[in-house]
């Protein structure tokens, strides 16, 4: 099988075996909302924050190194990065543990010890299962990492919903549990001791290598992990961790297209990218932007527009705030994919410290407007951090031309078809609301079906020839059409590497 087929294949099982999984945990998470006061699960979302900050903060971006330079790492390399990784992770979550007593009554969290502890044992045993993870994804075994990814969620999703109406908050704690340890089990058994988890001496020209590298990603990395997790602390200082619970559940929700859709695929062309050079990269990105924006931007209108009934019908009372949080963070899923995927081509470059004036660019912007906007009401925050994701978005694209020479004005006029292409969808969901008047499951079911129908008619008259395209893919997929190339002729660029 050629590399371009690998990629359409892995972008294919990352983004349908993900899809089917988020499906049933989003369903699960909107039925554990039934159950949780919006106070309760801010304060689990506060502890899983902190944790996942300590995990975050400790990689000084080693696993990355694993799949941009897949050329470069032996059984040597392999250990030094489980070693320092694991010890790193692990001296970072005592810290926050050391620390939790006084962030909560800061924050307006005052039952974040109830949680912290057990969540941050399940990040040490994300951290080393990272490494064998990094692995498969150098060698592009996408189907068993989706899939694993996919019982994961399905564990996570059982087992919360299980324990919800006697355990409360700490039920998302314990399905965070069953997640990763049934996706450690899987992904130990698959890879074996082989390289990574294989002691070699320690030595210094190893530990220069590898932190070389990864060095110049991390401040990078902090200011995204800052601007995607740290938005909550600070709307739960402001408003209290009721509205940081909504908050996070807006979030959450308008984040399901870009996580599921954009990112699944940015993961599969990260390692693709690192095997092309020239020309063959720059069209690879273009025309992957371009099919992105045609999966994606559906889903992410298409959210905004149904978010109104969406809520009526499936949350109380209580969590009706999250409603027009929704409409307006549901942007994110427009602009958040483009922007990694971007990230993604300029790791892939050679060029880093691009990628990380781009992060702490757009952590600033987070910040200073939710500081901003923030006196004015929650909503003026979720405008804020969504206005923060577009700019972020616009300058990667431009970011990837200063690097790499990919036209912005290309990249942007690539965007437009199939943004157009949902005007249709918005319209159609909005006859159906007006004119049936319906805030049940029926009007929810008859909206979705209407924006379906008014996307599928706009993708085939804004943007006809993407469409097309897209739909020869599927059929190279399915085994009805020719095989991609490696190697394809400059008039037909392939879409992936």
């Amino acid at each position: 099988m050629s590399r371009a087929q690998k990629t359409v294949r892995g972008i294919a099982w990352a983004v349908a075996a993900n899809l089917g999984s988020r499906g049933v945990g989003l369903i699960g998470t909107l039925l554990l909302a039934r159950y949780l006061d919006p106070g309760d699960y801010g304060e689990v979302m506060a502890a899983s924050v902190v944790a996942s900050t300590a995990q975050a903060f400790s990689n000084l971006g080693l696993g990355q190194y694993l799949v941009v330079r897949p050329q470069e790492t032996d059984n040597r390399v392999l250990f030094h990065i489980t070693f320092y990784s694991t010890v790193l992770c692990a001296g970072a979550l005592i810290f926050a543990l050391a620390l939790g007593p006084t962030i909560g009554p800061t924050f307006r969290v005052t039952q974040i010890m109830r949680y912290l502890p057990l969540l941050s044992v399940v990040t040490l045993l994300d951290r080393i299962s990272s490494v064998p993870e990094r692995l498969l994804q150098r060698d592009l075994r996408f189907k068993l990492l989706s899939l694993n990814n996919a019982f994961g969620d399905f564990a996570y999703t059982a087992v919360s919903l299980a324990l919800v109406t006697r355990t409360g908050g700490m039920s998302i704690v314990w399905g965070n549990v069953a997640r990763s340890t049934l996706r450690a089990a899987v992904i130990f058994k698959v890879s074996g001791r082989s390289g990574w988890l294989e002691p070699v001496p320690i030595r210094r020209d190893v530990t220069r290598q590898i932190f070389g590298f990864g060095l110049r990603l991390t401040l990078g990395n902090w200011a995204g992990f800052l601007a995607r997790r740290w938005d909550n602390m600070l709307t739960s200082r402001y408003f209290g961790p009721s509205v940081m619970g909504a908050y996070n559940y807006a979030y959450n929700l308008a984040n399901v297209p870009a996580l599921q859709v954009g990112e699944q695929i940015g993961d599969v062309l990260l390692p693709s990218f690192g095997h092309l050079e020239g020309g063959k990269k720059r069209n690879a990105f273009l025309r992957s932007t371009r099919l992105l924006a045609l999966l994606d931007f559906p889903l992410a209108v298409g959210l905004g527009a149904i978010a109104p009934t969406l809520v009526v019908v499936v949350f109380n009372a209580e969590w009706h705030t999250v409603g027009p949080m929704l409409v307006i963070l549901s942007s994110l899923s427009l602009a958040y994919p483009l922007g990694y995927t971007a990230g993604c081509y300029l790791q892939a470059a050679g060029r880093p410290m691009l990628l990380s004036y781009l992060e702490i660019g757009k952590a600033l912007l987070v910040f200073g407007g939710i500081v901003l906007l923030a006196p004015l009401g929650p909503l003026w925050v979720c405008l804020a951090v969504a206005a923060a994701y577009g700019l972020h978005a616009l300058a990667s694209l431009w970011m990837v031309q200063v690097a790499d020479g990919v036209p912005f004005l290309s990249s942007l006029g690539g965007l437009l078809p199939p943004l157009a292409a949902c005007a249709p969808l918005v319209l159609a969901v909005l006859v159906v609301r007006i004119g049936l008047r319906r805030h049940d499951p029926l009007g929810l079911v008859l909206e979705i079906v209407a924006g379906v129908i008014g996307y599928v008619a706009g993708a085939f008259f804004f943007a006809r020839e993407l469409t097309r395209d897209f739909l020869e893919l599927a059929r190279r997929f399915l085994g009805r059409g020719p095989r991609p190339d490696d190697d394809p002729p400059a008039a037909s660029p392939e879409v992936g590497p």
